[in-house]
């Protein structure tokens, strides 16, 4: 199976994410989502968010081997240099999506142009665990999802 099929089957998995807000907003919420949406994603704002979830991915890197799919090239534990510049690349919309593999393939972590959160499908218990202390480390939270935006 290829990288862009694993993506895929992962998707429909248990799904976290790595966000700037501690739960999600529910559907007929009174307050201004789109409008602090679209605060984030003012470009000095997005560049902040996206640097923290750079170092969340170096510092995950520590503990686990990466294969990092980067719109279907594949890379196994980049540096953190190249990373860097991937993340960027994503964030500035030079790419599409940004895909880091852990756990053997059967764990995925995903960045989007145009969105606010990092996508963690299937992690196990450490990794869950480990993901709370890195998020709250950068000011963000991990909770978990019911369907990808």
């Amino acid at each position: 199976m290829n990288m862009e099929q694993r993506g895929e089957a992962l998707m429909n998995k248990p799904l976290y994410v790595v966000d700037f807000l501690p739960e999600q907003v529910p559907e007929h919420s009174r307050g201004q989502f789109f409008a602090v949406e679209e605060y984030f994603l003012d470009e000095e704002e997005d560049r902040r968010l996206f640097r923290r979830f750079l170092r969340i991915l170096l510092k995950l890197n520590c503990y686990y081997d990466f294969t990092v799919d980067r719109d279907g090239v594949e890379r196994k534990n980049p540096s953190p240099k190249k990373l860097k510049k991937w993340v960027r690349a994503c964030r500035e919309g030079e790419q599409e999506y940004l895909r880091v593999f852990l756990n053997d393939g059967e764990t995925m972590l995903s960045l989007h142009t145009g969105e606010l959160c990092m996508g963690v499908f299937n992690p196990d218990e450490h990794l869950r665990a480990l993901l709370e202390q890195l998020a709250a480390a950068e000011g963000l939270h991990f909770w978990q999802n019911h369907k990808w935006l």
